[in-house]
């Protein structure tokens, strides 16, 4: 997931919108081992129960912005390649964003690169040389 946006105001809203998506896959105890790896398996019974009560504002509100970066990057839309690369550059190869709101198609940072030099940082990271693949 991406925490994403241009202004402090824009970025804020996201991450509020990211912690909320966050909240809700780490309510199900199907994801208590992955909030294990980080040491917050403490919440997965909080969440549960908050989610029991429709507590949905709540539930975002145990998301600290820590555990956020377990799970989210967070970036402008110029920085986004290189924090993604920098994340996983020796994890894999392709990313996917999973986008957590509808983007608009009007806004303009949605158009196509104007030139090669603006493809320089691409979110396509080049696949290893063969000799040099995890298997």
């Amino acid at each position: 997931m991406v925490v994403l946006g241009d202004t402090p105001e824009e970025l804020e809203q996201n991450k509020r919108a990211v912690k909320q998506q966050t909240a809700f896959y780490a309510s199900t105890r199907t994801y208590q081992a992955v909030l294990t790896v980080h040491g917050l398996d403490h919440l997965v019974p909080r969440l549960h129960s908050k989610n029991l009560a429709g507590d949905w504002k709540g539930m975002a509100d145990l998301i600290s912005d820590e555990a956020l970066n377990y799970f989210a990057v967070t970036a402008t839309w110029e920085t986004l390649g290189a924090k993604l690369r920098e994340r996983y550059e020796r994890i894999c190869d392709r990313t996917q964003l999973y986008p957590y709101f509808q983007p608009s198609l009007d806004d303009p940072r949605f158009a196509a690169p104007s030139s090669a030099s603006s493809m320089a940082d691409p979110l396509t990271l080049p696949s290893p040389p063969m000799g040099e693949r995890d298997e």
